[in-house]
C-alpha cells in the first residue's frame, strides 16, 4: 500500500513539473514572437499590388493548383500583414495554434487559412515549424506553431513600396474583427487525471451574438479597442485588441457570470516578466498594476459613497490583523 501511494505522488509531482516547464517554455515563445492574429487587411494600393504578386509567384504550388477565393486571399493578405508588422515590432516570427478549435467564431476560417499557409511556404516566402505535444526541448517547437518570415517576403514587399517602419499606412484591422470575435465562451475546463494533472483549457464554443450579454460586452470593448488602437504602445509589441473570456459554457445555467476577464490574445503583454512591465507607457504615461483582491474596502466605500480614505484605510488594516491573528493562532 505504501508503494501505491509513493508511485502516486510520483505521479503527482512528475505532472506538476511537466506543467510548470511547458507554462515557463510557452511564456518565452510568446515574449520572443507576435501573434498572428490575422485580424488586418490591405489598406493601401501598394499593399494590395503586393499580394497580387504573390499569387501570381505562387500559381502554380500548393494545394493543388485550387483557385484563389475571396476568404483565402483574406487570409493571405492576413498572415502576410501580421508577418510583416511583427517584423517591425523586432519580433522574430509569429505563432498560433493550427488546430481547428482555435478558429471557431474567428473571420478567418481554418481551410483558407491552411490553403495559404501553404502558398506561402512552397512559394518560399516563409518557413513554418509546426508545433508539438508535450514539453519542448531545445531547439524543437513549442506547442504553438510559429510562421518566419522569410528574405524574400520582405524583398518583394520593399520591391512593391512597403518598407518596414511604415506597415501601419499599408495595413489596418478590418472593420470585421472590429465587431466579431470580440466575446469567447469555453467550456468547463479539465485536468488530465480528475482533480491532478496538467489542466486543458475548454474547447471554444459557439454563441449567439443577439445575445445581450454579447452584444453589451461587445460595444464596450469596441470602444476599449478604438481607444487603444490610437494610443502608442512602448516597448513596440504585437498588441491587436482586447477580447472577453467567459468559462463554463456547457454547464448547465451558465449566464455570462464565469469568468469575464479582459485578454489580449497575443499573449504579449500579460506574459511579460514582473521585473519588465515597469517600462511600460501607454502614450509616454508609465503603467500601474491594481491589486482587485487588496481593493475590496476601497471599493465598498466608493459604492457606498464615504468620502473617508482614513476610515477604509483603519478597516484594511484592521481586517490584516485579524487575518493574521487566526493565521498565527
Amino acid at each position: 500500500m505504501y508503494s501505491v501511494y509513493l508511485s502516486f505522488a510520483s505521479l503527482i509531482v512528475v505532472s506538476c513539473c511537466h506543467l510548470y516547464a511547458q507554462i515557463d517554455i510557452e511564456k518565452k515563445y510568446r515574449a520572443d514572437g507576435a501573434y498572428l492574429s490575422l485580424e488586418r487587411e490591405a489598406a493601401s494600393d501598394e499593399s494590395s499590388a503586393l499580394i497580387d504578386s504573390i499569387l501570381i509567384q505562387t500559381d502554380h504550388v500548393g494545394a493543388g493548383h485550387e483557385r484563389s477565393t475571396k476568404k483565402r486571399r483574406q487570409a493571405l493578405t492576413a498572415i502576410v500583414a501580421d508577418l510583416l508588422c511583427a517584423r517591425e515590432n523586432n519580433s522574430p516570427y509569429c505563432y498560433r495554434s493550427r488546430m481547428s478549435a482555435s478558429f471557431t467564431g474567428e473571420i478567418i476560417g481554418r481551410e483558407p487559412f491552411n490553403w495559404a499557409l501553404n502558398k506561402l511556404e512552397k512559394g518560399e516566402f516563409i518557413d513554418v515549424r509546426q508545433g508539438v505535444n508535450g514539453v519542448p526541448l531545445p531547439g524543437t517547437p513549442a506547442q504553438a506553431a510559429r510562421f518566419f518570415i522569410q528574405d524574400k517576403l520582405i524583398e518583394l514587399a520593399a520591391f512593391h513600396g512597403l518598407v518596414i517602419g511604415e506597415m501601419s499606412s499599408h495595413f489596418r484591422r478590418s472593420d470585421r474583427a472590429a465587431t466579431k470575435g470580440l466575446v469567447i465562451v469555453r467550456a468547463a475546463s479539465t485536468k488530465k487525471y480528475g482533480n491532478f494533472g496538467e489542466k486543458t483549457k475548454g474547447r471554444r464554443m459557439s454563441i449567439a451574438a443577439d445575445n445581450p450579454e454579447v452584444k453589451k460586452s461587445a460595444f464596450l470593448l469596441t470602444k476599449i479597442n478604438e481607444r487603444l488602437a490610437r494610443a502608442i504602445i512602448n516597448p513596440p509589441g504585437s498588441f491587436v485588441c482586447l477580447k472577453r473570456v467567459f468559462n463554463n459554457g456547457d454547464i448547465e445555467g451558465f449566464d455570462y457570470r464565469s469568468g469575464g476577464r479582459l485578454v489580449d490574445p497575443s499573449g504579449k503583454y500579460q506574459n511579460m516578466p514582473k521585473e519588465d512591465r515597469g517600462v511600460l507607457t501607454i502614450d509616454g504615461e508609465p503603467v500601474v498594476e491594481v491589486d482587485i483582491q487588496a481593493s475590496h474596502f476601497t471599493t465598498l466605500r466608493c459604492l457606498l459613497g464615504s468620502g473617508l480614505i482614513g476610515h477604509s484605510q483603519k478597516m484594511t488594516v484592521a481586517a490584516r490583523a485579524t487575518a493574521e491573528k487566526k493565521t498565527v493562532g
